[in-house]
């Protein structure tokens, strides 16, 4: 029952899609790698987590006490399932470790970074999907597509996007051709 065009959810290589688009952002110069990332709720004067950086929210060394273990009680299912603002509910968090000093992946991470692309192209999900089209799925041939929002129009960038097998090898083949 599967075909060319079958929708295939990618979970994690969900994952690797937001990473492309973020990475798109660094090299136009939209967002910084090693910056301290803008999210107001870290921006008062002495909140540790304003130091957090995009590379750390990639590399998931962010500190950030998001436990993931898939229990189905897990403050990243509550942050799924429950919560309507996904990104507002991770960027809420207290920190377990300082920034850059411990792994620890979580879905939650990719959440923030789907809202700093969401952001940083505009702010609605019209946008984001304009921009992934031309910047991403429409060079590589990406043709069967399909990503999900959350009700405050950011992407579920960490596992809820969809695509066709010849388009998730699509986008394989970019991160194999480096």
């Amino acid at each position: 029952g599967v075909g060319p065009r079958t929708p295939i959810l990618g979970f994690s290589a969900s994952k690797s899609i937001t990473h492309a688009l973020i990475g798109i952002l660094v090299r136009q110069g939209r967002l910084s790698l090693s910056q301290p990332v803008p999210i107001d709720a870290w921006a008062a004067p002495g909140d540790p987590r304003g130091a957090i950086t995009l590379e750390q929210l990639l590399r998931q060394t962010s500190g950030l006490d998001m436990r993931q273990d898939n229990s189905g009680f897990d403050p990243n299912a509550l942050m799924l399932y429950v919560e309507r603002d996904k990104a507002a509910f991770v960027a809420g968090r207290t920190l377990f470790a300082p920034p850059g000093t411990a792994w620890n992946y979580t879905d939650g991470h990719y959440l923030l970074l789907s809202r700093l692309l969401r952001d940083a192209v505009g702010g609605t999900e019209a946008e984001v999907r304009a921009f992934a089209q031309r910047e991403l799925f429409g060079p590589l041939g990406m043709a069967h597509t399909t990503m999900e929002f959350d009700t405050t129009g950011t992407p579920m960038g960490a596992s809820f996007f969809l695509a066709s097998a010849r388009d998730w090898a699509r986008l394989g083949q970019l991160y194999l051709d480096d």
